[in-house]
């Protein structure tokens, strides 16, 4: 039992069987490395793939037919042997006659002749199946249509679409009557490259290639130059956008970063003058304010720069050194990154430590009842309050300002049956030393006077000291059986002060409340009255 294979040979499916196979496979890369170095091998070795399934359709009954090991031979015999055609080549070239072809003649047929045309090709493909000349054909043909008045040009038409085209190489070689072997294929396939090349080579010295290859320079100079022309004007265009969009942005913000930093006041000293607002003046100084609108100005406008550098070298096409220039704008870049992380950390470091102290003071009531309010009159040599934010004020007296901030006040079950009022003070710094100094730079006061117990409505800093984050806390220490009487005005400084009533902090006011075991009560209208 053999195995069989199914191949595709031009296009065309065979079935053969494995002896055959390795035969018909050894021809073809013996004609492959005959053909492969000359000029159209690729094509000679296309055309003798394409007659060999020619010959193997012809001899097989049908597709499913499987080709065997005789029929390959058979093939191998009408098509020859590359040496063979080698040697006959050589006695041929010598003089000798050339038998071999001769027993290999086959019947010429009528094709048309695409190459040698002048309409259809139906008189060249005549006088090659007649061995005529071409000219003469063609003029019996013109003088049969002149007698005939017309009746042969309909027979040259009808066999214009009747006669096909001989297009392969084999089809040529049956148009001549030559024989279809390996050698004929291959002179032919070689005589057209060699026809091709010498009317190539002659339309190279022709006045038409010459003007065409003129014409095609100087195509190719119009197309540089406007493809010059185009690119210098879209590189002018953009060069005058990025002029504009840097110049711009550039003023934008220089405006908005004056603008914005006069709203919060965050001006060095050099711009706004002596007072520049809450930042500079209460809580940073000018150096650090200066230092960090110069890094953000710089960190913003160095790219800004770059894109005016880049639009006016497009627009004007100067000679620079875009290198240096770059290197340049960075390393300042990298300074202003540099200058706003050490600000940021300056700014930072002021509020990095914590101190806080505690102190307390007994007071001693008239009576069992402590009425608790505000001096509403105390800071009213005060003109205005310039700022507030966050529970911090900035009042003015005279062109002076003070800062000033709110304490808290609440009120707990004392552990003993005394009235104590306890303040604890806290401040930042930038170490601990320092968040010390800052606790006593608070100003606040209180009286006793009989049952009446009045407290400022602000802390104030002393010395202009700057905002360390201080702030008051103070407990009033109440006995069991004590009653307070919380004023209106006592509000602002209540904070979280705890109750039986799960009463919120604003609706404590102007009412009585009596401190018990289980916390601060309070006391009916009627038991106060």
């Amino acid at each position: 039992m053999k195995k069989t294979l199914t191949i595709n040979i031009s296009g065309t499916v065979f079935h053969i069987d494995e002896d055959a196979y390795e035969k018909l496979k050894n021809y073809l890369s013996k004609i492959s490395q005959h053909f492969r170095n000359e000029d159209g091998g690729h094509e000679i070795i296309n055309d003798i793939e394409s007659r060999i399934a020619e010959l193997f359709a012809s001899k097989s009954s049908n597709t499913q037919e499987v080709i065997n090991s005789a029929m390959v031979d058979q093939i191998i015999e009408v098509m020859g042997l590359p040496e063979e055609f080698a040697e006959i080549d050589q006695e041929f070239n010598t003089g000798q006659d050339r038998r071999f072809y001769e027993s290999k003649r086959i019947n010429k047929r009528l094709y048309r002749d695409p190459d040698s045309r002048v309409i259809g090709g139906v008189c060249s493909g005549l006088a090659h199946y007649l061995k005529m000349d071409k000219a003469l054909v063609r003029i019996l043909v013109f003088i049969l249509i002149l007698v005939t008045s017309g009746a042969v040009l309909l027979a040259y038409l009808i066999l214009w679409v009747a006669v096909p085209k001989a297009r392969t190489t084999s089809q040529k070689l049956e148009m001549r009557g030559e024989d279809i072997n390996i050698d004929s294929i291959g002179k032919t396939v070689k005589e057209e490259f060699s026809e091709m090349k010498e009317n190539f080579e002659k339309y190279k010295t022709s006045k038409e290639y010459q003007k065409g290859k003129e014409y095609a320079r100087r195509a190719g100079e119009n197309a540089q130059y406007a493809g010059r022309e185009a690119a210098s004007v879209i590189t002018k265009v953009f060069g005058a956008i990025f002029l504009f969009v840097g110049f711009v942005a550039l003023i934008g913000l220089t405006f908005g970063l004056l603008t914005a930093s006069k709203l919060v006041g965050f001006l060095p000293e050099f711009i706004s003058g002596p007072h520049s607002g809450v930042f500079v003046d209460h809580i940073f100084n000018e150096s650090l304010a200066t230092t960090l609108v110069i890094s953000v100005f710089i960190i913003a406008g160095i790219p800004l720069l770059l894109l005016i550098y880049a639009g006016t070298k497009m627009l004007f096409n100067y000679f620079s050194n875009s290198r240096n220039v770059v290197l340049t704008a960075l390393g300042v870049w990298l300074i202003g990154i540099i200058m706003a992380v050490g600000s940021a950390f300056g700014a930072i470091d002021v509020f990095s430590s914590e101190a806080a102290e505690t102190s307390k003071v007994e007071l001693v009531a008239n009576s069992d009842t402590l009425f608790i309010q505000i001096d509403t009159e105390k800071f009213d040599v005060y003109e205005e309050t310039k700022y507030e934010f966050n529970n911090v004020l900035v009042l003015t007296k005279g062109g002076d300002e003070v800062l000033a901030a709110r304490p808290k006040f609440t009120i707990e079950l004392a552990t003993q049956n005394e009235i104590e009022l306890k303040f604890r003070k806290s401040s930042k710094g930038n170490n601990y030393k320092e968040a010390k100094k800052n606790i006593e730079k608070i100003q606040f006061n209180y009286t006793l006077s009989g049952n009446q117990l009045v407290f400022d409505p602000y802390l104030v800093l002393s010395d202009h000291a700057k905002w360390r984050s201080q702030d008051l806390e103070m407990t009033l220490k109440l006995p069991k059986g004590k009653v307070v009487f919380l004023n209106n005005n006592l509000l602002p400084l209540i904070h979280n002060i705890e109750n039986t009533n799960n009463t919120w902090d604003g609706d404590m006011i102007n009412n009585y409340w009596v401190m018990q075991s289980e916390g601060l009560t309070l006391v009916p209208r009627s038991k106060s009255n």
